[in-house]
């Protein structure tokens, strides 16, 4: 073997490992946003499926910019509202709160017709966001 062909046979050898390499880095940023934007319909999912039980359950519902307030039967109060670290926070008076979803960038409520309520909610993952609005009403859930 000359210099020459192993020259060339290096350099061949060179460029392959980079090829792969850089594939390699493309399906792990692809793999990245897949999963982020899975965690992130997860999380909503989540967090619409705890509010819509709640209201259901709910006799009484009251509504501001940024709080969400439901009466049950019991008379127990169950608020949602957002903590300035980002978190929508659900809690119950009397017996603690709990997180219902993170990463929340903006969030707003509003009534909707009669006895329906308007949430909105965006999030934000690996700097994407995801916006989300959704009416609540006594015969289901209606995404918008």
């Amino acid at each position: 073997m000359t210099l020459i062909e192993m020259l060339v046979g290096v350099v061949v050898l060179s460029l392959l490992i980079l090829t792969v390499t850089g594939w390699f880095h493309l399906w792990n940023q692809t793999a990245g946003l897949v999963e982020n934007s899975v965690r992130a319909r997860v999380q909503t999912e989540t967090a619409l499926r705890i509010l819509r039980e709640d209201f259901r359950n709910a006799t009484e519902v009251l509504t501001t910019g940024s709080e969400l307030v439901f009466r049950n039967g019991e008379r127990e109060r169950i608020r949602y509202s957002m903590s300035e670290h980002g978190n929508l926070i659900r809690s119950l008076e009397g017996r603690g709160a709990s997180v219902a979803a993170t990463n929340i960038v903006n969030w707003h409520v509003e009534r909707y017709g009669h006895e329906g309520v308007l949430v909105t909610f965006r999030l934000e993952r690996s700097g994407r966001q995801w916006e989300k609005k959704v009416v609540l009403a006594r015969r289901g859930l209606y995404e918008e």
